[in-house]
């Protein structure tokens, strides 16, 4: 059940767990979008070693969806990393496993985030998403709306992103008054 589900902050030792959530995710997600030997070329160990030194960034805000199975999602942000003048904080990544999407788990995950970076004095936010991804819809469900796209090189392509925002980082908290 989703409001069993533990939202938690992520620690070293979830990196392997995270790894697989991001792989897997990764070629549900993009099989459509980015090559096919690109999605199968990417590994446990090297995502695990990645998310590793992500997570021991104090910088950094990793948040863990875990249900008794173990870990089924997670968020990470922080300060928006383009300095664009009016987002302070960005959604870096975030990925929930295919089954446990469209439950309300990903609210949970967004309006926690949003929680840590305004206890950090960051007050807005924004996410780049791939144009093509299925799922950025959601964005504009939990309140962030439409800023600009760009062009982004990846996998060998060039594709398109958009950005959306939460000019008011409380429209992200899905307990807001």
């Amino acid at each position: 059940m989703i409001r069993d589900t533990l939202i938690r902050s992520a620690h070293p030792g979830d990196a392997e767990a995270i790894a697989r959530i991001y792989v897997d995710t990764w070629r549900s997600t993009y099989r459509n979008i980015l090559p096919q030997g690109y999605l199968e070329g990417m590994r446990y160990d090297r995502a695990a070693l990645s998310i590793q030194q992500g997570l021991i960034d104090p910088q950094n805000h990793f948040l863990v969806a875990e249900e008794a199975q173990g870990a089924v999602g997670y968020i990470a942000g922080g300060v928006e990393r383009t300095q664009d003048p009016v987002y302070g904080g960005e959604v870096y990544e975030f990925y929930l496993l295919p089954a446990f999407q469209r439950r309300g788990l990903g609210r949970r995950l967004l309006s926690a985030l949003a929680h840590q970076l305004e206890n950090r004095s960051l007050h807005s936010m924004m996410v780049w998403v791939l144009a093509a991804n299925p799922n950025r819809r959601f964005y504009e469900k939990t309140g962030g709306l439409y800023i600009r796209t760009r062009s982004i090189s990846f996998a060998g392509l060039n594709l398109m992103a958009d950005a959306y925002g939460w000019i008011d980082i409380t429209l992200a908290m899905n307990d807001r008054p």
